[in-house]
């Protein structure tokens, strides 16, 4: 495995994405454990909470991001074109095959409507810092369980696309 600081940041590897990717999603999966049982057991931990709203909003935005690696990964893998941009479903739409888009249409789908949910978020700086040249974002979505499931679940999808296209391609070498 390489070191963080050893993967490059721009993308010219499908397998420096396939990295980060894990990254992001094994530190989301940790933040969300966290969040969720800091809102059990602490004081500060109900559900309008600052503390409850800026962390879990920071495990989405891991959530999200590892998605969004995960499918410029695939798309590297499959078709060798590195994808700029940050709107996942129309990456998805625009660069991923047929036959991957039917692979796990449901996880995709609820992928989708989650993201869909949270479109306040679509703009990138507003998301990252809650701030833009816009203004201040005032009300942070109310990010649910279930919601992080859906994405976790769909990250996991992606990537195993990802392992199944690369498996394939090394085979053909």
């Amino acid at each position: 495995m390489k070191k963080i600081l050893d993967i490059p940041a721009v993308p010219n590897e499908a397998q420096d994405h396939f990295q980060l990717l894990d990254y992001f999603l094994h530190s989301a999966t940790a933040l969300r454990a966290l969040v969720f049982d800091g809102v059990s057991k602490g004081p500060i931990g109900n559900f309008g909470s600052d503390f409850y709203n800026g962390y879990s909003l920071t495990a989405f935005y891991l959530f999200r991001h590892s998605i969004e690696l995960a499918v410029k990964a695939l798309i590297k893998e499959t078709t060798n074109e590195d994808v700029r941009g940050h709107d996942i479903e129309k990456i998805w739409n625009t660069h991923i095959s047929e036959n991957y888009k039917d692979q796990y249409p449901d996880e995709i789908a609820k992928m989708f409507r989650v993201l869909e949910k949270f479109k306040v978020l679509k703009d990138e700086q507003l998301f990252r810092y809650h701030a833009s040249d816009k203004g201040a974002l005032k009300t942070l979505p109310v990010i649910e369980d279930n919601d992080f499931d859906m994405l976790s679940d769909a990250a996991l999808k992606i990537r195993e696309l990802f392992l199944r296209a690369a498996h394939v391609n090394k085979s053909l070498d």
